[in-house]
């Protein structure tokens, strides 16, 4: 987790711990910050799923919201605003053949 910085949390989110890679309910394995005394990913992290899938960024309340950056199994490449676990907000959606959508995001769309 090179690219991302720990330890000061951002407004409005409340003291974090970092804590090394854990494994969820649904088996992805999750490395970053916490809210502090609970089990809620809160603050910057990378989550990776068993098909391959690898999110970069921060979350609030257990869901990506902030930016942050999507690998897709495929190759194809998310980069920029998250909301509720959605892309939302100025982002680029890049495909592995080079086509790319830049642009704002509305609930994933």
């Amino acid at each position: 987790m090179n690219n991302l910085e720990f330890g000061v949390p951002l407004p409005g989110i409340g003291p974090v711990i970092y804590r090394d890679v854990v494994v969820l309910d649904n088996d992805a394995k999750y490395e970053g910050e916490w809210k502090f005394g609970t089990i809620i990913r809160q603050g910057k992290g990378k989550q990776v799923w068993p098909d391959g899938s690898i999110y970069e960024g921060y979350f609030v309340n257990n869901m990506a919201s902030g930016t942050g950056k999507l690998i897709h199994p495929d190759g194809d490449i998310y980069d920029g605003e998250w909301r509720d676990d959605k892309a939302h907000g100025y982002g680029i959606y890049q495909h592995l053949n080079g086509s790319k959508f830049e642009g704002e995001w509305l609930n994933d769309k």
